[in-house]
């Protein structure tokens, strides 16, 4: 009896060792699989970060793209290319004309870089452009002087500079002087600058 006793108390031990050991397993064949799910899903979330970062540096590169077409085109439509210079130059003679002003004097001068003030790099306007050919070369703001000399009455000579000042456009003056001539005449000089955007070669072989 002592002996059936015995060895039923065994069968039990081992019975239960038996269920705790299978639980052990079971346990950790169902946390694996959760512990691989949440080890995917940080890598898919890392991976859809990186994507929408991806996605707004695309946007923001457009953005600038647009933005730079935008004012570049701005910019060259108040700047002179070649032909706008020759059209200028017969427009004022026509203006001058018109407004019973004589030009005594009309000498041009080479395009020049702009050189700004306070600056060590030299550059006024660098329209930079992604290289790839030959169109697509840095570009600087230079402007080409032209020294006038008129002769007219004083209202005329005020109308003709007020006409250059509000010009469509960019155009400066500077160095405005008006004297007597014989009155009511007055002399008048001064210096205009027209401006364009221009290569480095350009520049280089207009010196």
């Amino acid at each position: 009896m002592k002996k059936s006793k015995l060895s039923f108390f065994r069968i039990k031990i081992t019975a239960l060792a038996g269920c705790a050991v299978i639980t052990v397993i079971y346990g950790i064949l169902v946390s694996l699989p959760v512990f691989k799910c949440k080890k995917y899903q940080n890598r898919i979330s890392a991976g859809q970060y990186e994507t929408m970062r991806l996605r707004n540096d695309e946007n923001n590169y457009r953005d600038f793209i647009i933005k730079y077409r935008t004012q570049k085109k701005e910019l060259e439509g108040i700047l002179f290319n070649d032909r706008d210079v020759s059209s200028f130059l017969e427009e004022i003679s026509l203006i001058a004309r018109k407004s019973h002003i004589k030009i005594s004097e009309m000498k041009t001068r080479k395009f020049k870089k702009v050189e700004p003030k306070n600056s060590t790099s030299g550059n006024s306007y660098s329209g930079n452009k992604p290289s790839g050919n030959k169109e697509d070369k840095p570009l600087f703001l230079a402007a080409m002087p032209i020294d006038i000399r008129i002769e007219g009455r004083f209202s005329s000579i005020v109308n003709f500079l007020v006409f250059l000042e509000g010009y469509r456009q960019l155009i400066t003056l500077s160095n405005v002087e008006i004297r007597i001539k014989k009155y009511p005449l007055l002399r008048c000089k001064f210096t205009l600058r027209l401006y364009s955007l221009k290569s480095g070669s350009e520049l280089k072989d207009r010196r």
